[in-house]
């Protein structure tokens, strides 16, 4: 499944993180539909809010979760280093769409993978407080 057309929302029924494609049940339930076991294919429906596509990126993290670093989402809030003045500042923002563009705080997603210095450290849903810091 590529990246870029994968979705992730939260169950309505347990609060569980899923990934696959987005479809709308009856036209108006949000789901997940993805693989959930080895044999098995099926659909979770998820808060509608919590429903981002994947940005085909990943931050710097590494861990024995994510080696090859987290996978960014729509709705998920990045910490990032930006110049101003020559000097390294600390901004906090949401990854949006914006102009069929991914944007983290008015700056490209792009630019800021570039420099390297971006990590996942909440989503919109699970930690609407980081919201009241970001630099949107």
């Amino acid at each position: 499944m590529s990246e870029q057309r994968m979705y992730r929302g939260k169950r309505v029924d347990n609060g569980e993180w899923v990934k696959g494609w987005y479809v709308e049940a009856q036209k108006t339930v949000p789901c997940i539909v993805g693989q959930y076991d080895d044999n098995h294919y099926g659909y979770q429906v998820v808060i509608p809010a919590s429903v981002g596509q994947s940005t085909g990126k990943r931050d710097k993290k590494r861990t024995a979760d994510f080696a090859d670093g987290q996978e960014i989402f729509g709705g998920d809030i990045l910490a990032y280093y930006i110049s101003e003045y020559d000097k390294p500042v600390l901004k906090q923002g949401v990854i949006e769409m914006v102009d069929c563009c991914w944007m983290c705080g008015g700056v490209y997603l792009w630019a800021l993978c570039k420099s390297g210095d971006i990590e996942v450290i909440g989503n919109t849903t699970d930690d609407p407080k980081l919201l009241q810091e970001t630099d949107r």
